[in-house]
């Protein structure tokens, strides 16, 4: 039987073997990998699941680029940066679980994840780049933390099938944030995007365009931070670093 062999980008390393060729199979990374380097899983058609190791800081740019076969991810809270392009056109990909604590979600990271129907990003995640989960046509809803403080244009170009966009976060929203979504403009879609009154105050472009799509998100009580299971000194943390 062949095996397909994927090594480090010195070739120094062997990371894994894959196969046999031709077969679906799962992939655990190796305890010892600390960085995937860029395209070293690119274009493996044959994996459906990724284990990712105790260890590894960073995927790098196109590290699972058209890996068309991969069903579910698991992103590992010790990785610290996921690169340009790193999971494009994962186009079985149906789960994926955010654990990691990453400041960037970089340009075109789940573009055409055509099977993707719901994502939540993490907490601590502060900017969201172009593109992100551009033409993710079966995506239906995206969960944005408080954390958010920047959101650049086109991440859900040409996702037909949104229904919910959850932004409780302060922050700008800019008006090409669903460019070419369904026949090249958004307006007439049963699609709800929930903001704070702090993002409406500093949206006004895009407040004009989505007026009738807009809900406000409740600020959250004293009580229902506590029923959360929050503590008051993360209470008063969380007030503090909004208050700088």
């Amino acid at each position: 039987m062949e095996y397909k062999e994927y090594y480090t980008n010195d070739e120094r390393r062997l990371i894994t073997s894959v196969g046999p060729v031709g077969s679906k199979c799962n992939v655990e990374i190796p305890n010892d990998i600390v960085e995937l380097s860029k395209g070293n899983f690119r274009q493996c058609e044959y994996i459906k699941k990724i284990i990712f190791p105790n260890y590894l800081l960073e995927i790098n740019d196109e590290s699972f680029y058209n890996c068309i076969f991969l069903e579910e991810l698991n992103i590992p809270k010790n990785i610290r940066a996921i690169g340009s392009y790193a999971f494009y056109n994962c186009c079985h990909l149906k789960k994926v679980k955010f654990e990691a604590d990453i400041k960037v979600l970089k340009p075109y990271t789940f573009t055409k994840c055509r099977s993707l129907e719901e994502i939540e990003i993490p907490e601590g995640v502060e900017k969201i780049s172009n593109g992100a989960f551009e033409d993710c046509e079966n995506l239906r809803k995206v969960i944005f933390p408080s954390s958010l403080r920047k959101i650049e244009k086109d991440i859900f170009s040409f996702c037909y099938n949104l229904e919910e966009v959850i932004i409780n976060a302060e922050c700008k929203i800019p008006k090409d944030i669903f460019t070419k979504t369904s026949s090249n403009v958004y307006e007439g879609c049963n699609f709800k995007v929930y903001i704070t009154e702090k993002s409406f105050e500093l949206s006004p472009e895009f407040v004009e365009i989505y007026k009738d799509n807009i809900d406000f998100i409740k600020p959250k009580t004293l009580d229902d931070l506590l029923n959360e299971g929050k503590s008051f000194r993360e209470i008063n943390k969380m007030y503090s670093e909004k208050e700088l």
